[in-house]
């Protein structure tokens, strides 16, 4: 509850303390253990807390591997990893992110929500790089699935949609980036008309 309410530092202690009761020797769930694990990288990443979301991926994904997880829990700590790296180990958050792609596309199929996210992963981290005809792409990719999916009215598209703004706008293609960002403004409308949503949609057209 806390983690969905936005209270972080009041959800990690309590997300340690199951990874712990998870892992004790007379419970033994490591399993279990791994995807709360996964759930505090996210949180750790969300935080821009870097260090801590790169060692509770590692250990989920350690924890998977060594406990016969399922490909697509494997295929989820490595998204996870890769997220958490792409700022300061991009070349290995390459490398996990394309495996976890791998895993997703075998098991989960296309379109799917798995895929999509880790295509969006993929274009976020090619922007990083400052390669941004590689983050197109793959942005483009994984707004095609979420629309083949129907899901144009997530959050989830909004934020990839941002990012194909911006990469085409380093790009040189502004009136390419201005529509998608038009794009974003509408749907920032619908979701959160009131909300820092719709001012930073308007933002980021002012600036293009």
């Amino acid at each position: 509850a806390y983690h969905n309410l936005g209270l972080a530092p009041r959800a990690q202690p309590l997300l340690q303390a199951a990874i712990d009761g998870y892992l004790a020797r007379d419970v033994g769930q490591p399993l279990d253990a791994a995807r709360v694990l996964g759930e505090l990288a996210v949180m750790h990443s969300n935080s821009d807390e870097d260090a801590a979301a790169v060692a509770a991926a590692r250990r989920s994904l350690a924890l998977r591997e060594s406990s016969g997880g399922m490909p697509l829990h494997v295929a989820e700590s490595l998204n996870s990893l890769g997220l958490a790296l792409s700022t300061g180990e991009p070349g290995e958050a390459h490398a996990h992110l394309m495996r976890a792609l791998a895993l997703r596309r075998e098991h989960a199929g296309e379109p799917s929500v798995e895929v999509a996210s880790t295509l969006h992963n993929l274009g976020r981290l090619e922007r990083h790089r400052g390669d941004y005809r590689a983050a197109e792409r793959y942005y483009r990719h994984a707004l095609a699935q979420k629309r083949a999916l129907g899901a144009t009215r997530d959050g989830s598209y909004a934020i990839s949609l941002a990012g194909l703004a911006m990469s085409l706008r380093e790009l040189g293609r502004l009136y390419e980036a201005v529509r998608i960002q038009l794009e974003q403004l509408e749907h920032a409308r619908r979701l959160y008309p009131d909300g820092t949503h719709l001012a930073d949609a308007h933002n980021e057209i002012a600036n293009t």
